[in-house]
């Protein structure tokens, strides 16, 4: 059993779709919307699984959605986004959408994408963090609320004792932008002690627990 402090702050949606006679897993999901122009049709058809598991009460923890830069800057689908918000302002503040870093940090609308995002009263967050070109800048330039550290840092402490200052010194930097810290892809209970001592605010990982259905 792991301690009770560990926090699990977020559950992540792992679903599929059909689109084009295609089963799309959500981790293709943003690639083959892309490539399909969409982008919309396909965010619309998961974000209206999630509202369904809430109203039936099958979720009773914050939802993360990974969500593409193209999907939120598309003026027809922000629009339905912000028409739902309205209408279900509970819901969209149990929200956290979630970018890449290295996705978000090719577009030079990062920080608008992030406001329209805050907006609908929900929360954003960065995925494999520390991986991108500038991550110490985005940090700075981008109002996020969740950094979600990759796991290759805390992988890396085995081996590179230098790793260990290094996170403690970004996740220090996190906390004085009022940012919370996640450490992610943690597999081992020594994982999750690390993460700990470090400060992180939560842990993800199959230590803590595995992908499993809703209802």
């Amino acid at each position: 059993m792991m301690s009770d402090q560990v926090s699990l702050m977020f559950s992540e949606v792992l679903t599929k779709i059909t689109y084009q006679d295609e089963v799309i897993p959500t981790l293709l999901l943003q690639s083959k919307a892309e490539q399909f122009s969409a982008s919309g049709e396909l965010d619309k058809r998961i974000f209206n699984l999630i509202r369904s598991w809430y109203v039936k009460g099958q979720l009773d923890l914050p939802v993360s959605i990974n969500v593409s830069v193209h999907s939120v800057l598309d003026d027809t689908f922000y629009a339905w986004l912000a028409e739902q918000a309205h209408q279900f302002s509970d819901l969209f503040t149990s929200i956290i959408w979630e970018f890449d870093e290295q996705m978000l940090s090719q577009s030079q609308l990062a920080p608008q994408v992030i406001s329209k995002l805050h907006k609908l009263g929900s929360k954003v967050a960065i995925d494999h963090f520390g991986t991108g070109d500038n991550t110490l800048l985005a940090l700075r330039k981008w109002p996020v609320d969740i950094v979600k550290l990759d796991g290759s840092f805390i992988r890396e402490l085995e081996q590179k004792q230098d790793s260990w200052y290094f996170l403690e010194n970004i996740i220090k930097l996190a906390h004085s932008l009022g940012v919370v810290v996640v450490c992610e892809q943690l597999e081992s209970e020594e994982q999750v002690k690390w993460a700990q001592q470090l400060g992180s605010d939560g842990f993800q990982g199959f230590k803590l627990a595995l992908p499993h259905a809703i209802g």
